[in-house]
């Protein structure tokens, strides 16, 4: 029993560190445009990072996977902010016309 109990500690020990692992904060606080082929910001990949926009704006024009998505006022009550740009829109079919985003896709 006692050896199953150890596994079972071992096994959740190492899910959660797996899960730490994977998130990695990356905070913005200055202006910051994200075009509808970024993948990265600051060298961590968008699925995996834990983004705080703190008192600035974020526009991001496309279709974006992020692990989370944090808007915080600054410590000086500047909003933080998250736009997109007007009449943006791409085409990921590469031509095709058959999956086209206009605006912002999280």
């Amino acid at each position: 029993m006692r050896t199953r109990a150890r596994l079972a500690t071992s096994a959740l020990s190492l899910s959660l560190l797996a899960c730490s692992a994977l998130a990695q904060p990356f905070l913005i606080t200055t202006t910051t445009t994200f075009g509808p082929t970024y993948t990265t910001i600051g060298g961590v990949p968008l699925a995996t990072a834990d983004i705080t926009v703190r008192g600035t704006t974020l526009t991001m024009n496309g279709r974006f996977t992020i692990g989370s998505l944090t808007i915080e006022r600054s410590p000086g009550n500047a909003p933080g902010i998250l736009t997109h740009a007007a009449n943006t829109s791409f085409d990921y079919s590469g031509g095709a016309g058959t999956d086209i985003v206009s605006g912002l896709d999280l």
